[in-house]
């Protein structure tokens, strides 16, 4: 038996989180959720994951989106991160996501964009 691609969402919506969560393990994905930027730490040292799924904008004090994805660069070279927001990407930000990809979360909402397939791709260029 393949072992599945193991994902982390990172994102204080409730609601979304559980939409996206439903959504990927349909498409057979082991999703754990962390709707804190503390526990997405706690997760990321304890477990492997392939694709870190985060929203730039946590209600959080303490860390963004945009800090879980450095702390993935510089501690867990092997994962994929994809970023998520409803808002557009400001420009000032990025240079700040590489080697990340950005998400419009309304596109992924609205299925123009399937995050599945954007999994799927990112997993696929990671040689």
């Amino acid at each position: 038996m393949i072992n599945p691609c193991r994902v982390l969402i990172v994102d204080d919506s409730a609601a979304w989180c559980r939409n996206i969560q439903r959504i990927l393990q349909k498409a057979g994905f082991a999703v754990t959720v962390a709707r804190d930027p503390d526990f997405a730490l706690q997760e990321l040292k304890i477990t492997t994951f392939d694709v870190a799924v985060v929203d730039i904008n946590l209600d959080s004090e303490v860390m963004d989106g945009l800090d879980i994805n450095r702390y993935i660069q510089n501690n867990s070279n092997n994962i994929r991160v994809i970023l998520i927001s409803t808002e557009p990407l400001p420009e000032y930000e990025v240079n700040q996501i590489s080697p990340a990809i950005f998400l419009n979360k309304m596109q992924i909402a609205k299925r123009s964009i399937s995050l599945v397939e954007a999994i799927e791709a990112v997993l696929l260029n990671h040689t």
